[in-house]
């Protein structure tokens, strides 16, 4: 299943079409990994260049020693004459080698912290990145796997980019240098060598074209499998597994999965094989027609001992070389298609609107302004013919899917709306096209009159707190699962405050000394948590220089008190989401309180919470952040009936002065609401009032109905199979009674006449 946003997949395909059309498509992965290289240390693109310099140098004073030492003792040269000779080539060709082998271990550690610090975490910001929609999506899934794949391996993948290229360039300067000396003897025998090796490249390229073919099919299978050994280990799934005896249908599964892995990688090592046995022949065709050239000259001409040491040698140099380059240039190759997946799903994780050359940049940061200007505190939601689909995939085609059908709607802001339907009616679509996860095929969404894609992706996040059915919790104590990374809203007007304040100050200042220092201390403000900071240590500030960064910080912030009465300030207003959400006494009783950690799997001394604990954790959370909207979906769904009633008597006071939506299938709790919305078929069928709806008497009052008659039934203590037997007994009297007065209407009519 696939979400479809029409504009987005259009703008993919024509970026997919330029990519494949390009000349420079294919390099855009290379400079990509090549500035990685550059930026995590200069020294890194020096080396391939060095390397192939030690190693050209080596391989040719290899050649030349055993000539060196043959000419001599041919010549008669006297003993400490040959001694000389030989000890200075073995020096210098010791010294190349070992310089050569250093760089190479330079090089591999480079790369592997290449890998480590860099490409690792750049998979990961695009992971956290990439659009809703995007990551959602079967394309998203698929070049995330692809990527990983290229980055999951300190032996081979993208983290093989400068060490390949490096063996490239040393098998090509070491060929170079045999060619030269073969040259010598004929110049045929160094085309016929090379027109070989031409043929073998391009076999080669062929052999790694088709393995290329089956990356996806890797992918898919290496997903499956992974989603096995990982996906099915947790507490919520091992219940199930052992309860319906699901280990015999998740064996089948992997066998069959196994089976698809091992099919893939049989057709690849088919291909790499013929690739091999291509070369081998290729080898004894090339090296036995040069030696057999070598050995004629060496019979019929006046060829010395050394200098028939020395062709030999170059030929097999040629050879080896050839070889060698084959090689180094089919594993680049490789290499640089793991670049290109690489490259390709950072390219689709930072996507999103900047594809369609739209401007991220709205209301709340301008181009005159700064992310994270104050928030406003009403906020209003407009929807104006907002379509949405998604596509499946059913017999081989794409069909596509409604969702959300027209939808013409309007929130007020400080509105409480709720939503209900029965499932699959369009409304967790509707909140994740609101929240802005989703984007409208068709319509748009106007946030305070503008439209929501001119927004920072950030700062319109920040307008929501939400409540989602399904979130998950980081292996963090409980504090921090509640605030996270997040600023509450009166945390960002006070931070604008705090920049209005330093810009004044900054303004004001007599003298340039104390502008530059004012800014440094504005500029070190937002950057507490950076390494080099917190190496400097507070002797890096001490003297005249310290004292006055002391006194402009003091100018800059003496409104806002110091950041441990944030901190402070902060851990009253958690404790007090806890309270409101219910959870406060559970944690206070925890040995830890709010430092315990969750997810005991990874933390020893954390803690597991049960379901509705966890929903009262995310209710704490939505309350924290304290954003202008309120987003809940099925709040209660996993809470008792005491807490629930809790939640509701305190539903006017989390709302008061937001935006909010609810969403329930409990309609008893949508009389808290200004407004209900009832969707149906991706419409909205019914809006109203809690009365207003009932008195309509259509689906929402059924519904109603319906749920509340089990209540009454407990109440009054009556069976439900005796009250449906009653009501069956009453409407046939009605109609019994019915036919009854028909017939003697009919009767009566009949003696008039």
């Amino acid at each position: 299943m696939k979400y479809k946003s029409k504009d987005k997949s259009k703008d993919k395909n024509q970026n997919k079409k330029k990519n494949k059309n390009y000349p420079g498509g294919h390099f855009l992965p290379s400079k990509y990994l090549l500035r990685g290289f550059y930026d995590s240390g200069r020294f890194n693109i020096v080396l391939p260049f060095l390397i192939c310099l030690s190693a050209a140098a080596a391989g040719l004073l290899a050649m030349y020693l055993p000539k060196i030492v043959l000419d001599a003792v041919e010549r008669g040269a006297a003993a400490h004459r040959l001694f000389l000779q030989t000890g200075a080539a073995g020096v210098l060709l010791a010294g190349t080698s070992l310089a050569a082998m250093v760089l190479r271990n330079e090089l591999e550690l480079a790369s592997q912290s290449f890998l480590y610090t860099e490409l690792t975490a750049r998979w990961e910001r695009g992971m956290l990145r990439m659009d809703y929609e995007a990551f959602v999506s079967e394309r998203g899934k698929l070049l995330a796997e692809k990527a990983r794949n290229a980055i999951s391996n300190p032996n081979w993948g993208a983290v093989k980019f400068l060490p390949g290229l490096t063996a490239i360039l040393e098998a090509l300067a070491g060929l170079l240098v045999c060619c030269g000396i073969v040259g010598t003897l004929h110049p045929a025998i160094v085309l016929f060598l090379l027109l070989l090796f031409g043929v073998q490249l391009w076999f080669s390229a062929r052999m790694q074209k088709g393995k290329q073919k089956l990356k996806e099919e890797r992918a898919a299978a290496d997903r499956r499998l992974n989603y096995l050994a990982w996906g099915m280990r947790g507490r919520k799934e091992g219940k199930d597994i052992r309860l319906y005896s699901f280990d015999v249908l998740l064996h089948r599964i992997a066998q069959r999965t196994i089976a698809d892995k091992r099919a893939v990688e049989g057709k690849a090592e088919k291909l790499q094989f013929c690739n091999m046995l291509f070369a081998a022949l290729l080898l004894l065709l090339r090296d036995g027609t040069a030696y057999f050239y070598l050995i004629w000259r060496f019979l019929h001409s006046g060829m010395t001992l050394g200098d028939f040491t020395l062709y030999f040698a170059a030929i097999t140099g040629v050879g080896g070389g050839l070889l060698k380059l084959a090689q180094a240039v089919s594993d680049f190759l490789e290499t640089g298609r793991y670049a290109g997946d690489f490259f390709e799903f950072m390219q689709y994780s930072m996507g999103g609107a900047e594809e369609k050359g739209e401007s991220r940049r709205g209301l709340f940061c301008s181009s005159e302004s700064e992310t994270g200007a104050a928030v406003p505190e009403g906020i209003s939601f407009t929807f104006e013919n907002v379509s949405f689909s998604y596509y499946a995939e059913q017999n081989g085609e794409k069909q596509e899917i409604p969702v959300i059908r027209n939808l013409n709607l309007t929130i007020s802001a400080g509105e409480s709306v709720a939503v209900v339907g029965v499932n699959g009616a369009g409304k967790s679509t509707f909140v994740k096209l609101l929240c802005g996860l989703l984007t409208p095929c068709e319509g748009r969404i106007l946030v305070n009159g503008r439209d929501s894609r001119s927004f920072c992706r950030e700062d319109y996040f920040g307008l929501f707190s939400a409540v989602f059915q399904k979130s998950g919790f980081l292996p963090v104590s409980i504090a921090e699962n509640i605030m996270l990374n997040v600023k509450r809203k009166s945390d960002r007007n006070r931070s604008t405050a705090e920049r209005s304040i330093a810009v004044r100050s900054v303004a004001e200042s007599s003298t340039a000394e104390k502008s530059a220092v004012c800014r440094s201390a504005a500029e070190s403000s937002t950057a507490d948590l950076r390494p080099e900071r917190q190496e400097a240590g507070p002797e890096k500030s001490s003297g005249a220089h310290g004292d006055k960064e002391s006194e402009c910080r003091t100018e800059l912030f003496s409104d806002c008190g110091a950041d441990g009465a944030h901190r402070d300030k902060d851990a009253e207003v958690m404790w007090e989401c806890l309270r409101r959400a219910g959870l406060e006494e559970k944690v206070k009783a925890l040995p830890q309180g709010a430092d315990t950690c969750l997810v005991k799997r990874i933390a020893q001394d954390g803690t597991e919470l049960s379901g509705g604990q966890e929903q009262k954790l995310l209710l704490a959370r939505a309350l924290y952040k304290d954003a202008p909207v309120l987003i809940l979906d099925e709040p209660t769904a996993a809470l008792d009936p005491v807490s629930e009633h809790a939640v509701y008597l305190d539903y006017r006071r989390m709302t008061e002065g937001k935006t909010s939506v609810f969403i329930s299938h409990r309609l008893a709790s949508t009389r808290f609401c200004d407004r209900i919305l009832l969707f149906s078929d991706g419409r909205i069928a019914e809006s109203g009032t809690h009365e207003e709806l009932l008195a309509l008497g259509g689906q929402y009052a059924e519904m109603f109905e319906v749920q509340s008659r089990y209540y009454r039934d407990v109440e009054t203590g009556e069976r439900m199979e005796d009250r449906e037997e009653k009501e069956g007994i009453k409407r046939w009297a009605e109609e019994e009674t019915g036919k009854e007065k028909e017939e003697t209407a009919r009767n009566q009519g009949g003696l008039g006449e």
